[in-house]
C-alpha cells in the first residue's frame, strides 16, 4: 500500500513539473543574457572569432 501511495505522489508530481513546464511564461532572462553576450562578444553562443577592439593580441 505504502509504495502504490509514493507512486501515485511520483506520478502527481512529474505530471504537475510538466504542465508547469508547458505553461511557464518566455523565459526573458535567457533572452537578456543572450543580448548581451552578442554585444561583449559578436556572438550569441560566446565563442570570439576575433579580439574585441581596442585589445591587442600577441603573436
Amino acid at each position: 500500500m505504502l509504495l502504490v501511495s509514493v507512486g501515485l505522489m511520483v506520478a502527481a508530481l512529474a505530471g504537475l513539473m510538466i504542465w508547469h513546464g508547458e505553461t511557464a511564461p518566455p523565459d526573458y532572462a535567457s533572452q537578456s543574457q543572450a543580448a548581451a553576450r552578442k554585444v561583449v562578444t559578436g556572438s550569441e553562443s560566446g565563442s570570439i572569432s576575433a579580439p574585441p577592439a581596442g585589445t591587442r593580441s600577441t603573436p
